[in-house]
């Protein structure tokens, strides 16, 4: 802006602008936008994107993502991200002509701001093309749906339906001005609305009349209610860790730890004793009753039976799975 206020400098900027509004370049990024998201469309021809575990919990993710490979029948490879698959990922929600017009949206934004129109445009389409970009790259998380949508809906999915929108809008307009009447235009919107619309219901269609996450709060209460008083849980098993370390912390509001996969019995007895030590009731805590006995009278404080969505890799989410959880405590005695 002050730039802009300059004599000499806001002169040539403002010369700037109005040749790059006059030249090529708004139709050029346009085109761009275009071939972009075409790129994004035949990425799983030209690439099939790995990663090669580093850490503990990449191993967990191999593991996992083998499961449902196994599930689905698809060729065994825990280290596949299906990252090339993104663009598809957000065509499976919004289906694939709202995805379209989302392209003629973000082109056309792109040349009006280039021909120095509607600058009001340029902030959030600055973001939702660097962020939605950035995510179709690199989703960077773990490939199941739906669970991976959540990626998608913070900003991916809801700056796309805006340039879909606004594509909408340039299209009736267009149409208008070509000369076609009210009635026409109205029913064209309708059918546009429908063509929008029947997708998101087809993929929703396995969700809409099922029940998934059912008891959980009341069981996850239940849990809470048995834990004694000043207790410090330490959980020793991992799948009970992955599933219930934070709930514990959060809605029990009681201190919790997990153990490392190679600790042995007795490393846990010292951690016991030096929660004893601190003052606080030391609670085990796994799946099974067997992995809490050598600490104390096991307890089986959850029990829940659920169905949860499904999960997928390759296809559109649709359906549920069965869910069984069971949590064990045991409350080891003071010395």
């Amino acid at each position: 802006a002050a730039l802009l206020r300059a004599d000499r400098t806001g002169t040539r900027l403002r010369a700037l602008g109005s040749k790059v509004a006059r030249g090529p370049l708004p139709g050029a990024a346009a085109g761009l936008t275009v071939l972009v998201m075409a790129g994004f469309a035949v990425r799983p021809l030209v690439q099939t994107v790995r990663r090669v575990p580093a850490t503990q919990d990449d191993e967990l993710n191999v593991r996992f993502i083998e499961m449902v490979q196994r599930i689905q029948h698809l060729p065994v490879d825990g280290t596949r991200q299906y990252s090339e698959l993104s663009l598809y990922w957000v065509a499976w929600y919004i289906g694939v002509p709202a995805l379209l017009f989302a392209t003629l949206g973000a082109a056309l934004v792109v040349r009006r701001l280039l021909r120095g129109q509607s600058p009001e445009w340029l902030p959030p389409y600055a973001m939702i093309v660097w962020t939605t970009t950035q995510v179709l790259v690199r989703p960077g998380i773990t490939p199941d749906h739906p669970w991976a949508s959540r990626r998608l809906i913070g900003l991916v999915i809801p700056g796309l339906l805006l340039f879909t929108v606004f594509a909408s809008a340039w299209t009736v307009r267009r149409v208008r001005r070509l000369g076609y009447g009210p009635k026409l235009v109205n029913r064209g919107a309708v059918v546009g609305v429908l063509l929008m619309l029947v997708p998101i219901v087809l993929t929703s269609g396995g969700f809409l009349v099922s029940r998934t996450e059912q008891h959980e709060v009341g069981a996850v209460r239940g849990m809470c209610d048995a834990l004694p008083g000043r207790s410090s849980v330490v959980v020793v098993e991992q799948s009970t860790a992955d599933r219930f370390l934070q709930v514990v912390r959060g809605m029990c509001g009681v201190p919790a730890a997990r153990t490392s996969g190679g600790a042995t019995p007795d490393d846990v007895k010292r951690v016991v004793a030096g929660v004893q030590r601190a003052g606080r009731r030391p609670v085990i805590m796994a799946a099974k009753r067997e992995q809490v006995a050598p600490y104390g009278t096991p307890e089986h404080v959850l029990h829940v039976r659920t169905r949860q969505d499904g999960r997928t890799l390759t296809k559109p989410p649709g359906g549920t799975w069965g869910l069984t959880m069971d949590v064990w405590i045991a409350a080891p005695s003071a010395p």
